[in-house]
């Protein structure tokens, strides 16, 4: 469940949300928007879950990532990363990760 997302305004940017592992996620700030949204603080590298050799590090002073609970339809609160600004390239490489189910963050 890879939602590949392009908004366009004054400029047009990617923007990819994927689930992650509740056991594996990123450092977070105050929340944004309203609280809906949780800011992501330190860089980190998202690894699919079955193949370590599938990463790919994601610099948070160059994109804007966030981190959003949505309740899935089991009713439990799921989280997702939202990472903004991304090349073409970047998202087709987190799609191959995410086939393999949530995805694990480390943070550095």
């Amino acid at each position: 469940n890879v939602y590949h997302v392009i908004r366009s305004g004054l400029l047009m940017f990617h923007e990819v949300v994927v689930p992650l592992s509740a056991s594996y996620l990123p450092d977070t700030v105050d929340t944004y928007l309203r609280g809906s949204f949780l800011r992501v603080r330190n860089s980190f590298t998202i690894e699919s879950p079955r193949d370590v050799t599938k990463k790919l590090f994601i610099d948070t002073n160059v994109k804007d990532v966030f981190l959003k609970y949505t309740t899935d339809s089991e009713g439990e609160d799921m989280p997702y990363l939202h990472i903004e600004q991304l090349n073409v390239t970047a998202i087709k490489r987190i799609e191959s990760m995410a086939r393999d189910g949530p995805l694990h963050v480390y943070m550095g």
